[in-house]
């Protein structure tokens, strides 16, 4: 009988699913990752967040920061560390990017940490985002789950 709970069990834990890393685990194998690519790739000037946000702030901005409801206008291209696009701004056909409608609060968090604590209006940056300021766990369109991601962004404007 023993022998039979005993199989059970390992039959049990030798089938969970729960292979997945733990938030810390995952966020110290992205900002790795990430130092890596900028290493290779010769990236300075680079602002280390304490939340794992690395990003290169090309212009700052002047003025105020936006704030969790502000709706934002912002110019954008997200890829992934391999190069491939996976979004883009819509411009208007003046060439101006649409507005979100999305508050700021609504965005993925490491949008909400550059545009809260360094880039104003007209300022221009590149993130560089761990996987859990992003999408996590999740595969969001043409975006696998646990991606570290790169924005090119510039903060045209916002309205509280």
């Amino acid at each position: 009988m023993k022998k039979a709970w005993i199989f059970a069990l390992a039959l049990l834990l030798g089938c969970s699913t729960d292979n997945v890393l733990s938030y810390e685990d995952q966020l110290k194998k992205d900002v790795a990752t990430i130092e890596k690519y900028l290493e290779k790739n010769e990236i300075t000037n680079v602002t280390r967040d304490a939340s794992g946000l690395r990003l290169v702030i090309h212009q700052a901005g002047s003025g105020l920061f936006p704030v969790p409801t502000s709706k934002l206008t912002v110019k954008y291209k997200g890829t992934l560390m391999n190069g491939s696009v996976f979004d883009e701004s819509d411009l208007t056909t003046s060439g101006l990017p649409r507005p979100f409608s999305t508050p700021l609060s609504g965005l993925i968090e490491g949008w909400q940490i550059a545009f809260y604590k360094y880039i104003a209006k007209g300022g221009k940056a590149t993130l560089y985002v761990p996987s859990g300021l992003a999408y996590g766990r999740n595969e969001v369109g043409g975006v696998p789950a646990n991606s570290n991601l790169i924005f090119e962004i510039e903060l045209i404007g916002f309205t509280n």
